[in-house]
């Protein structure tokens, strides 16, 4: 057999159609606010310097250089930055219903929209390209600006260590996905393996070995990285520790403290100290 042509099929093909409407930088004027706007699409703002307030659903979030916020289709939300300290940040808003459910595949959600990502140059470059590319209205600059915010959302699930279960006609990669949902609905529950398994009708070593196939983690530590980016999450608003730890999944803040520690590198008072 010839090894001079090779040529592959797509095992898994993935629908991601994005339409890119807006892409920016914007240095804020100190204490700027966008105030109770509702938009009919995803917009994806990284902060690269300073500091500011997000609110939506009630919670309060302070984001600082480094972290993104993303808002949702037909939210409530506002955000302000810091007087002493304001924002720089880049965005992008696109419509996608793939990339939504991406999103909420890897843990980013109207419950968890604000993210402190690895993978921060890149995800700067990235948006930098859309930015560039979006105002050259040629049609092959807008392919260029969709292919940069698909990269981008990657992006955010690489540096979120987030494997997400690509959908195709396998029903285990199926059930796989239905899990991951259930966990990020359920996160803040007791969950057990048997639960978890009982939810999607596997025996609980069947479960796990899928789970792994697909994700290439254990179902646990998954609810794990969930919990604790969920716990980042709250930790810039004003909940105590102990709600934090509760609305968690953890009943002792004590050993949620350990396990966020284990996360970050720093306890949550130390965390939550670091970002005001």
């Amino acid at each position: 057999m010839s090894l001079s042509h090779i040529s592959f099929l797509a095992p898994n093909p993935v629908s991601s159609s994005i339409t890119v409407l807006t892409a920016g930088s914007h240095i804020t004027k100190p204490g700027h606010r966008v105030g109770a706007q509702i938009i009919d699409y995803c917009l994806i703002h990284h902060v690269v310097s300073g500091q500011g307030f997000f609110q939506c659903r009630g919670q309060r979030y302070t984001v600082s250089a480094g972290s993104s916020f993303f808002i949702f289709p037909d939210e409530l939300v506002d955000y302000e930055s810091s007087i002493d300290s304001p924002w720089h940040y880049y965005w992008v808003g696109f419509r996608s219903g793939a990339a939504y459910q991406m999103l909420d595949e890897m843990g980013i959600s109207i419950d968890m929209p604000v993210v402190e990502a690895k993978g921060k140059r890149r995800i700067s470059a990235f948006l930098r390209l859309i930015e560039r590319h979006f105002l050259d209205r040629s049609a092959i600059a807008e392919l260029q600006a969709q292919a940069y915010t698909q990269l981008l959302i990657a992006e955010y699930g690489k540096s979120l260590h987030t494997a997400i279960p690509l959908k195709n006609s396998n029903e285990g990669a199926g059930n796989i996905a239905k899990a991951i949902r259930w966990m990020n609905t359920h996160y803040h529950e007791p969950i057990s393996i048997e639960r978890l398994a009982l939810t999607i009708g596997y025996h609980r070593s069947h479960m796990t070995r899928l789970f792994h196939k697909y994700t290439g983690t254990a179902p646990m530590t998954y609810l794990f990285q969930i919990r604790m980016r969920r716990a980042q999450s709250l930790l810039h608003g004003h909940l105590s520790i102990e709600q934090v730890a509760a609305a968690t999944g953890y009943a002792d803040p004590l050993y949620f403290s350990k396990q966020f520690k284990k996360w970050m590198g720093l306890t949550p008072t130390e965390y939550r100290n670091t970002r005001y």
